[in-house]
Parts: structure tokens; C-alpha cells; sequence
């Protein structure tokens, strides 16, 4: 019987899909790489890394304040905002600009990378 419901229990978990969330009530933007077990690195009151438990690969990271980043870059990349789609590597380009944190380039780069083709919309919950 536990069995059985361990493995109904299994068969209902959702599937793990890359991708960025933005959560508009809290200005955050949240990206996973992969569903691998992490750890948080807060960086600062803005960034946070998410380092696999297995050799710290980078699998995620969170990104707070969103709106008031992109509104720092909102003349360079008009175009990159334009009808509230916003290219992930935009905001991490205008947290860079603001936080200038030399120890983190190597994982910046990293992220950039990653998240090349991705966006996310503005309006989403």
C-alpha cells in the first residue's frame, strides 16, 4: 500500500521546464537551469546564485528589483523592452551596471551565456 502511493505521488510531480519566471507583485525574476539540488548564494540584497550541491555548477539564479534595473537601461535598450518582452541577459547586463562586482564576472558571463535567447514578459504573475 505505501508503495502504491509512492509511486502515485511520483507519477503526479510536475516536470522540470528551464526557464525564467517573473513575479511582477514581488519584481523578481527567478531563472533554473536545471532541477539539480542547490544551494542559494546571496550575493547581495539583489542577486542570489543558486550552486548544485554536487561541484557548485551554477543552476539557477534570482534577480530582485527588476523594474527599477531595466528603468536604468530603459534609453540604451528601448528596443530590448519594447512591448513589456524583456531579454533576460538585459536585465543581468543592467544588474552588472549597477553592481559593477568584479569576483562575480566569471559567473555573470556564465549567466549571460545561458540565458541568451531567453525573455520573459513584464505582465506575468
Amino acid at each position: 500500500m505505501d508503495q502504491d502511493l509512492i509511486e502515485y505521488v511520483d507519477g503526479r510531480k510536475p516536470r522540470f521546464v528551464p526557464g525564467p519566471r517573473y513575479d511582477r507583485e514581488d519584481d523578481v525574476l527567478t531563472f533554473f537551469f536545471s532541477n539539480a539540488e542547490s544551494r542559494a548564494w546571496r550575493v547581495d540584497g539583489v542577486l542570489t546564485l543558486f550552486l548544485s550541491l554536487q561541484g557548485d555548477a551554477l543552476v539557477g539564479f534570482e534577480i530582485k528589483g527588476v523594474q527599477t534595473l531595466l528603468k536604468r537601461l530603459r534609453g540604451i535598450f528601448a528596443r530590448e523592452i519594447s512591448h513589456r518582452r524583456v531579454r533576460v541577459r538585459v536585465v543581468i547586463l543592467a544588474y552588472y551596471k549597477t553592481f559593477p562586482p568584479q569576483t562575480l564576472k566569471p559567473h555573470l558571463d556564465q549567466l549571460e551565456k545561458r540565458v541568451e535567447d531567453e525573455d520573459f514578459a513584464l505582465s506575468e504573475r
